[in-house]
């Protein structure tokens, strides 16, 4: 149907039922809306679509997710309309089947259902789905089903080990998600049910911060596995990228803004190496400062007892022989004369 044919049949529709009026006002004022919302979510996937940031939270983000946040706005609305549906229907069949036991009817057939009768059904019902959800939640999903944000973050925070707070960071991904505050959110999770690839445009941030805060606190510091350690690590950082593209000022003070912390094991290595390099070295700035002591003059010999005076003058002649750098040749002569005072 052209645009004209439109423009003419709602004309019609209009004056023949005034109240579709406001009907065309709404379903067009939804529309607009709508493509406005398109073009900001169109700008955001743009603005956050550098390969730097948007692989690794993508790539990131196919973990397993230890738990499930329902989007509370969402299942109260169905779960409203469903109870209210079961309630109508079950009314009248109890009416019914009232009437076909020969029974007169608990209303009149041409008789509305009273709001009091309709409010003490729907109470039932909700009395019941609370009682059978907390059944439910107790005997077969606790851990891993939360009625909010607020449970799932106690919940993380209350774990005792880093590879439980990793375990549960993709749920917290997740949930920023399903973060619904404002009428783009349900535009924006609505575009991404409908889109087969994930983007980080459809997450908000204030989750995806907490989540980061949370992997700064318990980061491995003391682990001596070095293969989760760099996992966590990667993981944390493809949040704050992201984070850190869209408001810098709120992640900077972060462990993740500083390199990579070494390991225990290996920074003990690093420090017994350059300990033996320096124990392997002769001192050359004390050497040239000061007097030597006799032990000190040893050790830059690399001799654990010191000789007599003929194998000394012996070793001096061949150790000053095969010494080419002078600034090292005249530390182990010094070495040698105070090796020799000790026999004037």
């Amino acid at each position: 149907m052209s645009r004209e044919n439109k423009i003419a049949a709602a004309f019609l529709l209009t004056c023949a039922f005034p109240p579709f009026a406001a009907v065309i006002a709404a379903t067009y004022g939804v529309r607009w809306r709508c493509r406005f919302y398109a073009q900001l979510l169109k700008a955001q996937k743009e603005a956050e679509s550098d390969p730097y940031v948007l692989r690794p939270f993508i790539h990131h983000g196919r973990a397993p997710i230890r738990t499930w946040l329902p989007p509370k706005l969402i299942l109260m609305t169905v779960a409203g309309v469903a109870i209210l549906a079961a309630s109508l229907g079950y009314f009248h069949a109890v009416n019914a089947i009232w009437v076909a036991l020969g029974f007169a009817p608990i209303l009149p057939i041409d008789t509305q259902l009273p709001l009091w009768g309709l409010l003490i059904v729907m109470a039932g019902w909700f009395g019941t789905l609370h009682l059978f959800s907390k059944f439910i939640h107790r005997r077969y999903v606790e851990g891993r089903i939360f009625p909010g944000y607020p449970e799932l973050l106690t919940h993380i925070r209350a774990c005792k080990t880093s590879e439980d707070v990793l375990a549960y960071a993709p749920s917290l991904r997740a949930a920023a998600k399903t973060h619904i505050r404002r009428p783009y959110d349900l535009y924006r999770l609505w575009a991404a049910w409908r889109d087969e690839e994930d983007h980080a445009a459809y997450y908000r941030s204030e989750r995806l911060l907490d989540a980061l805060e949370l992997l700064a606190q318990r980061f491995p510091y003391d682990s001596s596995d070095e293969a989760f350690r760099k996992r966590y690590w990667a993981y944390a950082q493809s949040l704050y990228r992201l984070l850190l593209l869209r408001d810098p000022a709120k992640v900077q003070h972060l462990l993740f803004a500083r390199p990579y912390p070494a390991s225990p094991d290996t920074t003990r290595r690093d420090r017994e190496a350059k300990l033996a390099q320096a124990r392997a070295q002769p001192d050359i700035a004390l050497a040239t400062h000061r007097d030597l002591t006799c032990i000190e003059a040893l050790e830059i010999l690399g001799l654990t007892a010191q000789p007599d005076l003929a194998t000394l003058k012996k070793l001096k002649e061949t150790v000053l022989r095969d010494t080419h750098q002078d600034h090292k040749k005249e530390v182990l002569a010094r070495a040698f004369k105070r090796l020799e005072q000790a026999y004037a």
